[in-house]
């Protein structure tokens, strides 16, 4: 919308009595939910968010070196493989 057509709406005394009455409505809104937030309620939330962080944590090094062993572990079997078929070829004399 153009800044002129703003202006407009801004004149309309309904427009404002509806803007006014759903701020109001949620500003209620906001108002019961903020009385009825304990704060050792709130207390409790942190302390879980914490805890839930940290083992999130744990768990992402643990992912993390789980996937640098499993990648380990894949270039040794690729490593003895080779070995096994060079070995191989070389007892048939086809290398």
């Amino acid at each position: 919308m153009k800044l002129n057509q703003r202006k407009q709406n801004l004149k309309h005394p309904k427009l404002l009595r509806v803007l006014l009455f759903l701020v109001l409505k949620i500003f209620r809104h906001v108002k019961c939910i903020y009385l009825t937030v304990n704060p050792t309620c709130l207390l409790v939330v942190t302390c879980r968010e914490a805890d839930m962080r940290e083992v999130s944590e744990k768990t992402n090094s643990r992912v993390a070196w789980f996937s640098i062993m499993s990648l380990g572990v894949c270039i040794v079997v690729s490593v003895l493989q080779l070995w096994h078929l060079k070995r191989y070829f070389q007892k048939k004399k086809l290398i």
